[in-house]
């Protein structure tokens, strides 16, 4: 095998651990989240008028496919996160540690102390469009664009009822059935529950 060879299955395979953790990731945030709103996280209530995090400037809850959301910088120390947003609650992983930060809507993923990638469940933050948690995945095509790597996700939900609500399943399994719309190249991924944006990931751009 020949010294390109060797470098391309070594690039390949790269690429398949880099997609493998993001999903793991996503997996794992996602369960997280969702035992979070079903029972440790108190009822969701409008932002206050005074946030925690120091205004910076007009676009300080502004996400940044592949860069940041708010003054949370891919890269920056989790210690400037907490200096900012308080104490984390922080729940180890495989890959990475996660820091959830229950008033501002956020979890943090961290490696070697930095943060890795940010999970957006608080529709304070949007990107420059307006996209946000809540927003119709019409917003979300016309704003990303359709270069995108679908990935169908599933839950669990509450139990299903004789006659099933939108979304369950009609089998009564009480599943509700979701999307993840993974835009690589751009650092941002979207979940999708009903077709209204649930979480929004954000992480350093890849080639996938």
């Amino acid at each position: 095998m020949s010294d390109d060879e060797v470098k391309e299955a070594l690039a390949d395979e790269s690429r398949l651990r880099q997609r493998r953790w993001l999903r793991v990731l996503l997996l794992v945030s996602l369960a997280i989240l969702l035992v979070v709103l079903g029972s440790e996280f108190p009822e969701y209530k409008e932002p206050s008028r005074h946030p925690q995090v120091a205004t910076v400037g007009p676009d300080d809850q502004l996400i940044a496919p592949g860069e940041r959301v708010g003054f949370i910088r891919l890269g920056l120390h989790i210690a400037a996160v907490e200096e900012r947003l308080g104490r984390g609650r922080a729940k180890p992983t495989q890959t990475a540690v996660l820091y959830r930060f229950d008033t501002a809507g956020l979890f943090c993923a961290v490696q070697r102390g930095q943060v890795s990638s940010v999970l957006v469940s608080n529709p304070i933050y949007k990107t420059h469009a307006g996209l946000s948690v809540g927003s119709d995945a019409d917003l979300v095509v016309r704003e990303l664009g359709d270069e995108y790597e679908y990935e169908p996700l599933e839950k669990n939900a509450p139990p299903a009822s004789p006659t099933p609500g939108p979304g369950l399943a009609p089998n009564g399994t009480g599943m509700v059935y979701g999307y993840t719309l993974h835009y690589w190249r751009e650092g941002i991924h979207v979940n999708l529950v009903h077709d209204k944006v649930e979480t929004v990931l954000i992480m350093a751009p890849t080639n996938n």
